[in-house]
């Protein structure tokens, strides 16, 4: 039950820590590329005012003036002659028929436009302005690879958040799940040390109104057990209480007539034929008598068959007597004060 909470936890932890990760860093890398794509215009902006005036200085030539312009870190600019489809760049490698082709054309449409870019493996932002007074189309391109790692840095840190918050998560679920089955932990404790005889255990009360009502239901159901229990305990022992002196008084009874068996006369056979079988009855219902005073208030150093005592089983007349039983009352007529033999030496030392 701990563990599947506790994973729970964790994944509920997980699925929103990277919910929230997820669109923190889409904000984020929205908001860090228009802020890029709005420096970056007002940048190409400007370089294109110090363009246009130094083509009104004519004393340059346009290799010269390119190289005037001082472009992002970088980056690099290069401007191109509608008249005569001339370019000049600050980059060898880097020519005009490298830009894209839909900036291109929305320049020498006469707009501004910005689009982004791959060249050479890696990430640039191309800005062109057209410079209607010369006809001249001036482009500048900016490198995103610093916004790349800074949003790579971002995505690190958001993934590593994630990932404590999870963990931490977890953790308040297994703490939650701990605290929440410390009474349920506690009643399985009360409950074994309740079966294994400590009948006055019980549970102290609990603030939660539903966790009280539980303690609640626990202890008076070991009352009731305890109740019952003790009820049983004190019947064994008032029923041995009770059979064991007229069990005694007739065994006797019965061993004074088998030892006086000569003295009576010859027509007492029968009364003595019944006499052995009531001592056998008594030696009978006596054994589960005298085992009932093994039974304490507990119910228990030893348990013996009382339930078939209690159900009365010896008592029944006619009841018909086991194997085992027969073999009981045999060596008891055999070795008993009822046997003939012990009778007769009882008598003889009577007669002396």
């Amino acid at each position: 039950m701990r563990a599947r909470v506790t994973v729970l936890f964790f994944l509920a932890g997980l699925l929103l820590a990277s919910a929230l990760a997820l669109l923190t860093f889409s904000l984020a890398r929205r908001q860090l590329a228009n802020q890029r794509e709005d420096v970056a215009l007002r940048q190409a902006f400007v370089n294109a005012s110090v363009l246009r005036e130094l083509l009104r200085n004519e004393r340059l030539s346009p290799n010269q003036i390119i190289f005037q312009v001082r472009p992002d870190n970088g980056g690099f600019a290069l401007y191109h002659f509608n008249s005569d489809d001339r370019w000049f760049g600050q980059s060898n490698r880097f020519g005009f028929s490298d830009l894209p082709a839909s900036l291109r054309q929305d320049v020498l449409d006469g707009d501004t436009s910005r689009e982004r870019f791959v060249y050479g493996g890696q990430p640039y932002l191309a800005v062109g302005v057209n410079v209607a007074e010369f006809d001249v189309q001036y482009f500048e391109v900016f490198p995103l690879a610093p916004l790349v790692r800074s949003l790579r840095v971002v995505g690190g840190s958001l993934v590593l958040g994630s990932a404590v918050a999870a963990i931490l998560a977890a953790a308040v679920g297994w703490s939650a799940s701990r605290r929440l089955l410390r009474p349920v932990s506690r009643v399985a404790d009360a409950a074994s040390e309740l079966a294994s005889g400590g009948l006055d255990t019980r549970l102290e009360p609990e603030r939660d109104p539903d966790l009280d009502r539980l303690v609640t239901s626990f202890n008076d159901m070991a009352d009731a057990v305890q109740d019952r229990i003790e009820r049983e305990a004190r019947f064994a022992s008032d029923v041995s209480h009770e059979l064991r002196s007229p069990l005694m008084t007739l065994s006797a009874s019965v061993e004074v007539m088998e030892a006086r068996r000569t003295e009576m006369p010859v027509s007492t056979g029968s009364l003595m034929a019944s006499s052995r079988r009531i001592s056998t009855r008594a030696w009978r219902i006596s054994s589960p008598a005298r085992n009932c005073r093994w039974l304490g208030p507990l119910g228990g150093s030893r348990r013996v068959g009382v339930g078939r005592f209690m159900a009365g089983r010896s008592f029944k007349p006619g009841a018909r007597i086991g194997r085992a039983e027969r073999r009981e009352g045999r060596a008891s007529s055999r070795a008993g004060p009822s046997s003939p033999a012990k009778a007769r030496t009882e008598n003889r030392g009577v007669r002396e």
